[in-house]
């Protein structure tokens, strides 16, 4: 099993950094990948489906949502990352006067190197944190 884990720490608030991005379909507000999102129920079970930037979907199931907790968990169920079984939680905790947020997944690779799919999911991860620091300094 591989594993990617990234952090950025922001001078705003926990409260306020997870108010943009706490809900289950807020991506496209924060993330420069994602172009669209929108929710659906498909057998009780709250999935989103992402419209990515420069083309295609990606489909994920809502495993866990802890709004006090400021935690969210999720799984892939389709899409076009070369890994299978990843599931990822994004996570907000006050720090000294500002807050951190970690972001952290496991997977398997599929078709391509370990290396490589770790580089990709790091990516993802690094864009979204990236905006975040940029937006919150």
């Amino acid at each position: 099993m591989s594993e990617v884990t990234r952090s950025a720490a922001l001078a705003a608030s926990a409260t306020e950094v997870w108010s943009l991005i706490g809900g289950f379909n807020d991506l496209p507000d924060w993330h420069p990948g994602a172009a669209g999102s929108t929710l659906e129920e498909v057998g009780g079970e709250t999935r989103r489906v992402i419209a990515l930037k420069g083309g295609g979907t990606l489909v994920e199931r809502l495993v866990a949502h802890a709004a006090a907790a400021m935690s969210c968990t999720y799984t892939i169920v389709d899409g076009p990352l070369p890994v299978t079984g990843y599931q990822s939680t994004l996570s907000v905790r006050p720090a000294g006067s500002g807050c951190e947020v970690h972001w952290s997944g496991t997977f398997e690779p599929a078709g391509v190197a370990e290396d490589k799919a770790r580089e990709i999911v790091a990516g993802i991860y690094d864009a979204g944190l990236g905006a975040l620091v940029k937006r919150f300094g």
